[in-house]
């Protein structure tokens, strides 16, 4: 319920991006329509579209009633991702995972657009969860959950396959594999519900890519700190997390763990880095997934540490969070210096 209140918070106060006037734009089209325009420029959004498609005609195409669907897959994507910290490190790295994620001015600001990215964060989180499970109870329902929540996410936003990575690490690294049969059953389902999407990327004249420019250290850095919220606390927290997964990571048990929370906040940079070698990919719209192993580390992080050190490492990341939250909500886009 708070994810969902930090999400309606001035939710109509900006005036609409160029995608989300796309957005409006395609999905109120005909269905053949939504095709002709996926045929050329809007392939990846395919389903986001035919997603919002009905709900548009039915509450309108207002500001509210469009960016909302992106309000509540936020909220529980929140809600999720506080379900995984729990199981994987306990209640109270759970919590704070749940509240940086919904605090995290870069998460919000997805929250509050009318595009597919939102909800292809939930579903990235919900087959993460669905993998732990699966790791847990060794059984199909869950490995299938797996296969349709992570095949969707990447309908939504092809980028969503750099979490395959972190789930690949992590079953590597369990030392109680579930049965073959199960995973190569649901890899395989994986790979006949993705393998349309990227054939119609491939062959459609899309040139989704062409805007972002070649990236170079700068760039990296400047999309990377925006990806942090610009939060040095949270930073902080997320490199003694690092260090505290990796010193935990002797028994044989806890590997997997480290390898999937590490790996799940870095493969969208390595992925969108490494494809900038044939085609500029790198830019923060696509690091989206990563933001949510990014509040897991920080609920490590901070849990980490001595209970003094912990709660001033908390109070702080949660001030930095706040501040630039709020800065959001006045003057987004504008440096933080303009509020003062």
């Amino acid at each position: 319920m708070l994810a969902f209140g930090v999400g309606v918070v001035r939710l109509t106060s900006e005036s609409r991006s160029y995608d989300e006037r796309i957005t409006i734009e395609t999905a109120t089209k005909s269905l053949g329509g939504i095709w002709t325009a996926a045929r050329s420029t809007e392939a990846p959004h395919l389903l986001y579209y035919l997603l919002m498609k009905p709900w548009l005609a039915a509450f309108g195409t207002g500001d509210f009633s469009a960016r909302f669907p992106s309000v509540v897959a936020g909220a529980l994507s929140a809600l999720v991702l506080t379900a995984i910290g729990t199981r994987l490190f306990g209640r109270w790295p759970g919590v704070i995972s749940g509240v940086m994620l919904m605090l995290a001015a870069f998460v919000v600001h997805f929250w509050q657009w009318a595009r597919g990215y939102s909800l292809a964060l939930l579903l990235t989180v919900i087959a993460t969860y669905a993998l732990v499970r699966a790791f847990e109870t060794r059984s199909s329902p869950w490995a299938a959950l797996w296969s349709v929540s992570l095949a969707l996410a990447c309908w939504l936003n092809l980028f969503a396959i750099s979490i395959l990575a972190a789930h690949a690490v992590a079953y590597w690294l369990l030392d109680r594999k579930p049965p073959k049969r199960v995973v190569a059953a649901s890899g395989a389902a994986l790979a006949l519900a993705v393998t349309p999407l990227i054939v119609l990327v491939a062959t459609a004249d899309n040139g989704q890519l062409d805007w972002i420019p070649t990236p170079t250290i700068r760039r990296v850095v400047v999309q990377s700190w925006d990806w942090s919220s610009r939060n040095p606390f949270a930073l902080l927290a997320a490199a003694i997390a690092v260090a505290a997964l990796i010193r935990r990571a002797s028994p044989a048990s806890e590997r997997w763990k480290a390898g999937l929370v590490i790996t799940w906040a870095l493969a969208p940079f390595l992925l969108t880095l490494a494809l900038s070698a044939v085609q500029p990919a790198f830019d923060s719209h696509y690091l989206l997934t990563a933001a949510a192993g990014l509040a897991l580390l920080v609920g490590v992080g901070v849990t980490a540490l001595p209970r003094p050190a912990s709660l001033t490492l908390l109070a702080l990341v949660l001030a930095g969070a706040s501040l630039q939250l709020a800065h959001y909500y006045v003057a987004p886009g504008k440096p933080l210096s303009s509020l003062f």
